[in-house]
């Protein structure tokens, strides 16, 4: 266990000083005594002899505590102590940054601060302006100036959520922002709410395109006041990896798996675990040795999957009612007031799904067709034999075909893509569920700027998020992958620049030739 005394600060502080600089004479080195008396410049009313070398050096060694009346002297009033180390310490550091540094790694290995008294010590990091130090540095000292030569107690118990709070995890793993078209879905948000008074563990089903990412993050933003924290993660297809990726400063790597696992363990229900496109079949759960293992967590779980289950407990996401799907058109397309009838026409025929509609509504936003122009090529529409065969949906362990990928298929040749717009289509076939930021991407794209991104985005082929972005929604992706077919040859600059990127990356020299 780490136990920070003064003695720890002290030192840190004294090793970092530039000890050529003396008040009295610049060519001999600074003593501790002479660093010390500094320190409490008010206390020793500027006698740099108060505290001689024998008596400092017993408390840089350890062997004793401060006197209880130097801590009293700057215990009413701590702007004392903070124009003490300002005038008097900093400018004798020789990278006052740097060494602050060193000593917050100090005070975040102690085991004997509370949390509370921790925090305040640290509220400053990371130090932007040399206030952030002076703040850092007093507290450090006047919180360890009383402390004992040793601990007296047992250490402070870390609270369960403490690794999320060091580590940021509520930023690292914040949910993406709601799509800003969303509605409705209000009742359905009551009642998975109620059934996480009885389960802590919750799988949102339903078609693909149907909504549920957006539902389990509409759910994430409606309830935020019942969590303490809320963590997004989307499924890569390996819990284990999911899990021994999130970044903590360890260098166990054999044992990550387990050292995650046993702090997610101890959360409880006023933390969310949000994990999107769990596409697993119930039948592969019970020899899914991770999936056994998280099922023992006290924390809210919240599943989205594609795949239908008989022995958890389930909410089915199913089409939204004909109010809410107008307005959701009208939230695209303003002037869908005009063309009920067709709107309503045109729900009826893509079967209310979600996101065939939400495509619609895009594609009459762009002017392109005119509503009822859209609604007779959607009646004279067939279906996509060869797309039916290769896209396919899970339920109850067996594959069913479904009528909404051939019609999403209909509607995205109805956009008229040019080649650019299938370039970056394809690429995207590439990238992450999750997605990645578009400047990187759209750099290993090799574009000169994000217009036709943009325009994709607008299209709803794929989704460029408020922080930046971009990802592709599931399904769209099955369909870019079995229309466009992806390939090295076709993506020949993306697959190049990826190469090159990890060449540099790799490379002992460091002139890489692509």
């Amino acid at each position: 266990m780490s136990y920070l005394t003064f003695s720890d600060v002290f030192k840190c502080l004294y090793n970092g000083a530039d000890h050529k600089i003396n008040t009295c004479n610049k060519d001999v080195k600074c003593s501790q005594s002479e660093f010390f008396n500094a320190m409490f410049f008010a206390y020793t009313d500027g006698n740099d002899s108060a505290f001689d070398n024998s008596y400092v050096g017993k408390f840089s060694r350890n062997e004793r505590a401060l006197p209880a009346e130097l801590f009293k002297f700057y215990a009413g009033d701590l702007g004392v102590l903070s124009d003490d180390i300002e005038a008097y310490i900093l400018p004798w550091l020789i990278d006052y940054y740097n060494t602050a540094e060193e000593l917050y790694k100090f005070i975040k290995a102690d085991d004997y601060f509370s949390e509370d008294i921790k925090s305040d010590i640290i509220s400053t990091f990371p130090f932007e302006k040399k206030s952030d130090v002076l703040s850092f540095i007093t507290n450090a000292v006047y919180n360890t100036m009383s402390r004992p030569k040793e601990p007296a107690t047992l250490p402070v118990p870390k609270k369960a959520d403490s690794f999320i709070v060091e580590y940021d995890l509520d930023t690292a793993y914040a949910p993406p922002p709601l799509c800003k078209y969303f509605c409705g879905r209000d009742d359905e948000l009551k009642e998975l709410r109620k059934l996480f008074e009885k389960n802590n563990r919750i799988f949102i089903t339903g078609l693909a395109g149907i909504g549920k990412s957006e539902f389990a993050k509409a759910y994430a933003k409606r309830y935020r006041d019942k969590y303490k924290h809320i963590l997004f993660f989307t499924y890569n297809g390996s819990l284990h990896d999911m899990i021994t990726q999130i970044p903590l400063d360890d260098n166990d790597d054999k044992n990550a798996f387990g050292v995650r696992h046993k702090l997610l363990r101890k959360l409880g229900n006023d933390t969310l675990i949000i994990i999107d496109g769990f596409n697993v079949r119930e039948s592969e759960l019970s020899s899914y040795a991770e999936y056994e293992v998280i099922k023992k967590y006290k924390c809210d779980m919240l599943f989205t999957s594609r795949s239908h289950f008989e022995n958890e407990s389930t909410f089915e996401l199913s089409e939204m009612p004909i109010e809410a799907l107008h307005r959701l058109v009208r939230n695209i397309f303003p002037e869908a007031e005009e063309y009920s009838s067709v709107v309503d026409e045109i729900i009826d025929i893509v079967h209310r799904h979600t996101y065939a509609v939400e495509i619609t509504a895009r594609l009459m936003n762009t002017g392109l067709l005119e509503p009822d122009e859209i609604l007779e090529k959607l009646k004279t529409c067939s279906i996509n034999p060869e797309l039916s065969d290769k896209v396919k949906t899970v339920k109850d362990d067996k594959t069913q075909n479904q009528t909404y990928y051939s019609h999403i298929h209909f509607l995205f040749s109805l956009f008229e893509l040019n080649e650019d717009m299938r370039y970056i289509l394809s690429c995207t076939s590439f990238i992450p569920n999750e997605g990645i930021k578009v400047r990187p991407f759209a750099k290993l794209c090799g574009l000169a700027d994000l217009n036709t991104v943009h325009e994709l985005d607008e299209s709803g082929m794929l989704k460029l998020s408020e922080n930046g972005i971009i990802s592709v929604q599931p399904m769209v992706k099955d369909i870019i992958i079995t229309d466009l077919e992806p390939s090295i040859q076709s993506c020949t600059d993306f697959m190049k620049n990826i190469r090159c990127l990890y060449r540099s990356r790799h490379s002992r020299s460091s002139e890489v030739t692509c």
